[in-house]
């Protein structure tokens, strides 16, 4: 049934009572009947760079044949990274990854998650400050609901629920978080994301979800009774594809994200889901920051991507779980007739506009939005701003074009 299972004290009721600092590091669980890894009643849990791969394994009869890769249950403090999780199966649950109940400061950060027959991120009921940021999921969610029920035992990409282990009674957790993951679901599948009602407070943010653009529909459905929604600046391409919830669209992009894996489909490989330097994904996510309490999730990014890259706590960070500036060179943009050069600046910025001599004006924006400046001629001064990405429209005879400049 498990790999590893840390087992409740059996001191029921008394929370404070806990099995304290386990490390599962460098692991392999494969073919396992259940999940690989369940710590239960336990805190200060680090797992990490582990392999978890056809969990809910049928190879034995004997066997559970269902199981999510890993998930904690009544545990505090637990940080899983740098895991591959990997072919899960079952009827049930099965994901790469879930979030059992009654967990507090769970994060699941730095993962990569593949062809799991439930989805890639599932949270249950009345945990506190968990959930998932940073993963790159690829083809998860592929199981159908034997039944065809909607909204039940089909396979999902988000799942988030307020169970908490007994019928009726419902526990809504605090401060759940699926923040800058990158998803990718090819033409065959059409995994759900769906919130349950009364699941309380979840923030979604800068997630990069991209879908082979063709096959079947994506469903969506987020209640908001009496739910607390906050979603924001979320990429979905093809969106076409995707029948979004209203509670999605909120401040969206819809534009390629440009992966290398430019073909779209679903290559198993996590250097394939970064994003080339001139992706609409760069600069465009919302700023999470205000704390310098690393477990505080919702306001604390944790300083690096899946791949090392630096996130910034002052600048708004890329949309995904890549935050490079590109594998591509990057220090010249060109737009149909118009060279901005370097478009990454200490100072000054030359404008080139091929077979044009008349005047130029650029109005300067912030990411935000801002009006910042307006300047006159072929030469932009940075000189006085903080740093930051700039969108700078160059208006000249009755053209405009937007470029955008990085001022370090």
């Amino acid at each position: 049934h498990y790999g590893f299972w840390i087992k409740s004290l059996g001191l029921n009721g008394i929370d404070s009572v806990k099995n304290n600092k386990i490390l599962v590091e460098n692991c392999v669980f494969e073919h396992t009947g259940g999940s690989g890894f369940v710590p239960n009643k336990s805190e200060n849990i680090l797992i990490q760079d582990c392999i978890f791969n056809h969990t809910g394994s049928s190879i034995d009869n004997r066997m559970w044949k269902r199981g999510s890769g890993m998930w904690p249950f009544d545990c505090k403090n637990v940080v899983a990274q740098h895991n591959k999780f990997m072919n899960a199966h079952g009827p049930m649950d099965s994901y790469g990854s879930h979030i059992d109940y009654g967990n507090e400061n769970v994060v699941f950060q730095y993962n990569y998650s593949y062809n799991n027959e439930g989805g890639f991120a599932e949270v249950l009921g009345d945990n506190i400050n968990c959930g998932y940021r940073y993963n790159i999921s690829v083809n998860d969610g592929y199981r159908e609901d034997p039944n065809g029920t909607p909204w039940a035992a089909k396979g999902k990409i988000f799942w988030v629920s307020n169970f908490c282990g007994q019928n009726p009674i419902r526990c809504p957790s605090v401060g759940t978080f699926i923040y800058n993951n990158t998803v990718f679901v090819n033409d065959t599948l059409n995994p759900e994301i769906y919130f349950w009602p009364d699941v309380g407070d979840v923030h979604v943010y800068n997630n990069l979800i991209v879908v082979g653009q063709n096959g079947d529909i994506i469903p969506t459905l987020l209640d908001n009774d009496p739910n607390e929604l906050y979603i924001s600046h979320n990429l979905f391409y093809d969106s076409s594809r995707i029948d979004l919830d209203s509670n999605l669209e909120n401040n969206a992009l819809y534009g390629d994200p440009l992966l290398l894996n430019s073909i779209y489909l679903g290559e198993n490989n996590p250097q394939a889901y970064q994003i080339q330097n001139n992706s609409p994904a760069i600069g465009s996510g919302f700023l999470i920051n205000g704390s310098t309490d690393s477990t505080n999730y919702l306001k604390h990014n944790g300083g690096l991507d899946y791949f090392g890259n630096t996130v910034s706590h002052n600048l708004p960070p890329n949309i995904g779980a890549f935050n490079g500036s590109g594998p591509m060179e990057i220090l010249a943009i060109n737009v149909d007739d118009i060279k901005l050069y370097p478009s990454v600046t200490n100072n000054y910025v030359n404008i080139i506009i091929q077979d044009y001599s008349g005047p130029m004006q650029t109005k300067i924006y912030a990411l935000s939005g801002e009006f910042i400046d307006n300047q006159s001629g072929n030469k932009l001064s940075f000189k006085k701003f903080k740093s930051g990405i700039y969108f700078c429209m160059i208006i000249y005879g009755d053209k405009n074009k937007t470029l955008r400049v990085v001022k370090l």
